[in-house]
């Protein structure tokens, strides 16, 4: 399963990944071959036309909830079924902002045998080292510190924290 927020990246990965297991001409230079292609690529089709005109596969509506599933076998034919569900990476979000996970993310989770977890590092912001600054640069930083505690603001790695804890 892969996990992530918004723009990360997670519908762009499925689509760059099933490009190289469909293309022919390289298919023998890779470890893996797809055995079994999706039975639906109405899902597929839209981030292939964006991938292949140079673009990013763009982002996944908020409402929109499919599954991109195939198989793929290794050079000794062990097989592997691959199943990718394709959301809005804000429902992740939700997730964590609600500490509630919905019967379909429960299904989710429970089906998925591993797990890969997309994150941006050069978006996550630096975590202030209070150590390093004077009282007034924190007296003055309170009003903020005040404001996304009262809105359920977390820091990032706070966030991932509280994800992966929920999850387990």
């Amino acid at each position: 399963m892969i996990l992530g927020g918004p723009h990360v990246g997670k519908t762009h990965y499925v689509g760059q990944l099933y490009l190289r297991l469909t293309d022919k001409r390289r298919a023998a230079q890779y470890a893996l071959q797809m055995t079994v292609p999706p039975t639906d690529l109405t899902a597929i089709n839209h981030i292939i036309q964006r991938l292949r005109e140079g673009r990013s596969a763009g982002h996944t509506p908020s409402g929109f909830n499919e599954v991109i599933s195939f198989t793929v076998a290794d050079r000794q034919g062990q097989q592997v079924a691959l199943t990718f569900p394709d959301y809005a990476g804000e429902q992740v979000q939700s997730l964590v902002r609600n500490y509630l996970i919905p019967p379909r993310w429960q299904e989710m989770i429970s089906q998925a045998n591993e797990w890969l977890l997309f994150i941006r590092p050069d978006e996550i912001k630096p975590l202030e080292d209070v150590t390093n600054r004077s009282r007034s640069h924190l007296v003055e930083q309170r009003p903020r510190a005040k404001e996304a505690l009262a809105q359920g603001e977390l820091s990032a790695p706070a966030f991932y924290i509280e994800l992966l804890q929920m999850l387990r």
